[in-house]
């Protein structure tokens, strides 16, 4: 759920889905999920504050890489990208045709963004 969700207010559902987009991206590099918490209420304050950590970032061979995640590449990106979808301002939060745009060569994109 959003921040805006977790403190129940009033939602925009495409800003929503693109938090989702962070989450299940995540959840999809690092195999967990971003928030944990013991309780509800206590899980529902760390998506309004945003807590959450990311996994530690060791040297290898003068290469930044996600401790145990070594096949992970472009750590500055993804993490950037992960800032962008997990942004608990609603407001601020970067709108999907952004995201491809922005992050068009990390995903691979070979799709004209002008039209």
């Amino acid at each position: 759920m959003s921040p805006e969700i977790c403190a129940k207010q009033k939602y925009d559902g495409p800003a929503t889905d693109v938090w989702a987009a962070g989450i299940l991206l995540y959840t999809i590099l690092f195999g967990s999920q971003p928030f944990k918490a013991q309780t509800e209420p206590e899980l529902y304050k760390k998506i309004i504050k945003g807590q959450f950590k990311m996994p530690k970032i060791i040297e290898e061979n003068g290469i930044e890489k996600f401790e145990g995640f070594p096949e992970i590449r472009d750590i500055a990106t993804i993490k950037n990208l992960l800032a962008d979808l997990l942004n608990v301002r609603e407001e601020s939060r970067i709108k999907t045709g952004e995201v491809l745009r922005k992050y068009a060569a990390w995903f691979d994109v070979d799709i004209d963004l002008t039209a």
